[in-house]
């Protein structure tokens, strides 16, 4: 075959660049307006603020889903019944294979959810 019959070309033909959209994100009011939102009518009144509480701690303590799936009530409150300021995050709970420290947010909207499912599960 010579090159003279070669029926087609290679032709570079690289694709459009396009732009990616940056992901839309929430303000702080908006997130906790969707939070609100979370307890509605169909969803049991206590499972809607455990739902209510769980996003709360990934938003403000940066948790990740996994760690606040593992986190166990015990490990949340101290003796006397009322909520700590620092847990420890068992290894089952991390990324890795040790235990961790973790810092249990002092913000007010999420102390009085946390509260509020504390005392809603005494009383159920």
């Amino acid at each position: 075959m010579s090159d003279e019959n070669i029926d087609f070309k290679w032709r570079w033909n690289p694709p459009s660049l396009r732009t990616v959209k940056q992901p839309e994100t929430l303000t702080p009011d908006e997130f906790l307006d969707m939070v609100e939102r979370v307890d509605n009518e169909g969803v049991d009144p206590l499972i809607g603020l455990r739902n209510q509480c769980m996003l709360l701690t990934t938003y403000f303590s940066c948790f990740r889903a996994v760690e606040v799936s593992q986190w166990k009530i015990k490990e949340a409150l101290y003796p006397d019944g009322s909520l700590m300021y620092v847990t420890r995050l068992r290894k089952e709970g991390t990324k890795g294979n040790y235990p961790a420290i973790a810092h249990i947010p002092n913000v007010r909207e999420y102390r009085q959810y946390l509260e509020k499912w504390f005392d809603a599960r005494v009383k159920h």
